[in-house]
């Protein structure tokens, strides 16, 4: 089979090709992680400030009067959302409410969210803490990956078929 590579430029090119679909493949990978991370962190962080605008209403009125029930409330429906691990809800006088899942310790991206008072939005009588679940980031992020690494064993196959292909063409015709 060597000296078939040495003697055959179809099958020398039909190689080269092969080994440049993967080398392009994994090099796709090693960037593409950083970037699809980087995108579904900010998507993911984006999706929890339209949550928070849509909470916004309760979070206020309970920051407003010291509400803990009401905090709770807000809270525990945050943390029903895919992608939050925890949320603290503080008002001007202290915590008023937190809630965490069973493994809080993914939870190392925040978004920190002030709460304005009902009445004047220049007043802030609160603040809303979202961690993310950075465990749920990361299967995102390797499903994005796995995508493309699908794509690139594709081409790959497509290469290696070609190269069956031409291997039983030449040694046909020799």
């Amino acid at each position: 089979m060597l000296q078939r590579i040495r003697t055959s430029i179809i099958l020398r090119t039909t190689l080269l090709v092969l080994g440049v679909a993967l080398g392009i493949g994994l090099l796709a990978n090693l960037v593409a992680t950083p970037i699809a991370r980087r995108y579904e962190t900010r998507r993911e962080q984006a999706r929890i400030r339209g949550l928070l605008a849509v909470l916004e209403p309760s979070a206020s009125a309970a920051c407003f009067v010291g509400d803990q029930r009401l905090a709770e409330d807000v809270a525990k429906g945050l943390l029903n959302s895919p992608g939050v691990a925890a949320v603290v809800i503080r008002g001007t006088e202290g915590e008023l409410a937190q809630a965490r899942t069973p493994n809080p310790a993914s939870a190392r991206i925040k978004v920190v969210q002030p709460v304005y008072s009902p009445f004047d939005k220049a007043v802030a009588v609160g603040e809303i803490d979202v961690f993310l679940d950075q465990g749920e980031l990361d299967r995102i992020v390797a499903r994005y990956v796995w995508l493309l690494s699908g794509v690139v064993l594709l081409v790959a196959l497509g290469v290696g078929v070609a190269l069956v292909f031409t291997v039983l063409v030449t040694r046909s015709g020799a």
